[in-house]
């Protein structure tokens, strides 16, 4: 009997591993990160899914107690970044009495180790690195959920899993929510063709393998963060879907998410609308006192709105800067100076906004009371009040914009003059990026600051060499000097700066300041694009097409030297012949006169 329960167990776990095999996971998975290329990354992402199916097992084996039941009971009937579900609570409680609050330890522990070795990969944020561990977790779910698996029933259902990936795509792709937006909407299509939970896992499969741009919109998001741990991305490639393409396929509008777009819409009547739909039928019917406390309302709502939409625009757009800053688009000392300008700016915009507003409404009110107060009085505060709100602030914009940066920049050159070294950089792009062609404004300060902040044996800051370069290529102040702007650009590649190495393919490329070169240049545009410069990935499928074709046509010249040789060497081979044949021909009619003139001359 011994022997016999042996047999059983061995055939039992036997039959689990043919039913739950470890690697399906990975080549079901493989097409949604298939062109993300490290191999931290991957095991990070394999440690989660062979967590879920061995390794919680263990460890709740081991610091809790029983499993009762199958072990997708674990890990299985809930998120990554979710709760133990009330029921499977409740059933492993009362497989371990009194453990309740050591099984949610151990659940709180166990997450958080998987988070932070997705963290450690990708040197991600926090919260970034737990929602991409988090769709790793999804991805393994749906995984569970395709036909041929047979015990489903605590396994989170198709549907339960789309919501999640779409939550955690919203928190990965926070800068770029149309991101999140697109993946969900094409994921909810998956699902509207109904069917079976299998056909649905299998549909939405198909759908992040075949056709969501996961890698190219996680290059885009996080490609600098990401190089820094090793982590390339291979760019689209004209086959590959694009992000731009995936959007418009599924139909979801960018949003514009410029403050001067948002407050245009708001400068086209929204407030007008909105603030006296209900004023004119509530004072017609009040009293000349009710009107005229309708009016004050009508003025604080007009001094009011500037001051709710200036204030919601700032902490909008230092968000966006603080964000632009954690991506590394921007330096510490750019991010400041936009700070400093959305202080002005907005300052000064909600003080006059504010002003404009009153004043506008006390002149509207004033214009629309007639011989008593009336419903004019309250259009006339309202109207008034936007009107002036609205001119108030974009006055308020330019000028505090303007008293903003010129206030940092003083700071800057005070500190540029003490020697420091970040405040020279920060200078030097400051007056570059306002150059203006055909005018002399800003270049030579430019100039100045950019060529102190250059790399050098002490130090310096590649980006000022790719600037540098840039003057030098279009003869910004000088004398076009393309192969010293290519010399610039080299010291900046050679340090990782994705813009240098993608200016410089451009110049191997065409053999402007450097000698052509289509192997180097197609091998530098692959370059910057993996760290996601933008212009680099936007030019890489014809950049790889120019290669392509240079290839196909060294191919043809060798072909046409190769048969050149052949001929050649059967022509020098015949050659070779003939003179051995004369030569021993040669040598034998002559020996033979020889002897015949020895013999003449004995006789």
């Amino acid at each position: 009997m011994k022997h016999l329960s042996v047999l059983m167990a061995a055939l039992a776990m036997a039959c689990v591993a043919l039913a739950f095999p470890g690697p399906v996971h990975e080549k079901q998975l493989e097409g949604v990160f298939a062109r993300v290329e490290s191999d931290a990354f991957h095991e990070a992402a394999e440690r989660i899914s062979h967590s879920i199916d061995n390794d919680l097992l263990d460890s709740f084996r081991q610091n809790i107690g029983k499993v009762p039941g199958n072990h997708r009971l674990i890990g299985h009937g809930w998120t990554l970044d979710g709760a133990i579900p009330k029921d499977v609570l409740k059933e492993l409680e009362r497989a371990n009495p009194g453990r309740r609050n050591d099984i949610l330890r151990w659940w709180g522990e166990e997450s958080t180790k998987l988070v932070k070795g997705m963290e450690k990969a990708t040197g991600l944020p926090t919260k970034q690195a737990k929602a991409l561990a988090g769709l790793q977790w999804d991805f393994h779910l749906l995984g569970d959920r395709m036909p041929g698996n047979m015990v489903v029933d605590v396994v989170l259902s198709p549907k339960a899993v789309a919501e999640n990936i779409e939550k955690n795509c919203k928190v990965l792709f926070k800068g770029r929510p149309e991101y999140a937006k697109a993946i969900g909407k094409s994921l909810r299509g998956a699902l509207k063709a109904g069917g079976t939970d299998a056909e649905q896992a299998a549909r939405l499969m198909n759908a992040l393998q075949k056709d969501i741009p996961f890698s190219e919109m996680l290059s885009r998001c996080w490609g600098r963060t990401l190089a820094k741990r090793g982590i390339t991305i291979l760019p689209r490639t004209a086959e590959s879907v694009g992000t731009e393409a995936f959007l418009k396929s599924v139909k979801v509008a960018v949003p514009k998410t410029r403050a001067t777009e948002a407050r245009a819409k708001a400068a086209k009547g929204k407030g007008a609308k909105g603030g006296g739909a209900k004023a004119p039928g509530t004072a017609g019917k009040a009293t000349s006192k009710g009107v005229k406390g309708a009016s004050r309302a009508a003025k604080a709502f007009g001094v009011a709105l500037p001051v709710v939409i200036e204030t919601g625009f700032f902490f909008y757009e230092e968000r966006k800067n603080k964000e632009a800053f954690a991506r590394g688009e921007q330096t510490a000392e750019e991010t400041q100076c936009i700070t400093y300008a959305n202080v002005g700016r907005h300052g000064a915009a909600l003080a006059l906004g504010a002003a404009g507003a009153w004043a506008g409404s006390e002149a509207g009110a004033a214009i629309g009371t007639g011989p008593a107060p009336g419903p004019g009085t309250v259009v006339g505060g309202v109207v008034g009040g936007v009107i002036g709100g609205i001119l108030g602030g974009i006055l308020g914009e330019i000028a505090g914009e303007n008293a903003g940066e010129w206030v940092y920049v003083s700071k800057a050159e005070i500190a540029a003059e003490q020697g420091d070294l970040a405040a020279v950089f920060f200078l030097g792009g400051y007056h570059y990026k306002r150059i203006t062609p055909g005018k002399d404004q800003h270049v030579q300060e430019a100039l100045e600051y950019l060529q102190r902040a250059q790399v050098t044996k002490t130090g310096g800051y590649p980006k000022a060499n790719v600037f540098l370069g840039q003057m030098a290529w279009d003869g910004i102040g000088q004398k076009a000097k393309k192969r010293k702007a290519v010399k610039l650009w080299r010291v900046a590649a050679d340090l990782g700066d994705e813009d240098a190495m993608y200016l410089l393919a451009h110049a191997a490329l065409s053999g402007e300041g450097m000698w052509q070169n289509i192997e180097k240049g197609h091998e530098l545009m692959f370059k910057a694009a993996s760290l996601g410069c933008e212009l680099a990935i936007d030019d890489y499928p014809g950049t790889r097409q120019v290669y392509e074709d240079w290839l196909e046509a060294v191919g043809k010249r060798q072909e046409i030297m190769r048969a050149i040789r052949r001929q050649a060497l059967k022509g020098s081979m015949w050659v070779l012949v003939v003179a051995v044949v004369w030569w021993i021909g040669f040598g034998v009619w002559g020996k033979r006169k020889q002897s015949a003139r020895r013999r003449a001359g004995l006789q």
